[in-house]
């Protein structure tokens, strides 16, 4: 199942899952589904476009997710 969490008070985007890996240089997506913790295999050097991807990425997964349950969205 996909974990929507609050943003976290040290959350550096301000956008839930999307992190600065400041040893790269770039932007992450991460993500919880189906209780495994995962890495979107991208990284982005604009915020803006990694949490657009986050958003499409969500959309994309809670989708498939009712699709899964048998249900409409």
């Amino acid at each position: 199942m996909l974990r929507m969490r609050k943003t976290q008070c040290n959350n550096t985007s301000g956008f839930p899952g999307v992190t600065y890996d400041k040893a790269r240089g770039l932007w992450r997506i991460r993500f919880t589904w189906k209780g495994e913790r995962r890495s979107y295999p991208r990284m982005f050097k604009d915020q803006g476009e990694a949490i657009e991807a986050a958003r499409a990425l969500r959309d994309r997964l809670t989708q498939k997710l009712y699709a899964d349950r048998g249900q409409n969205t």
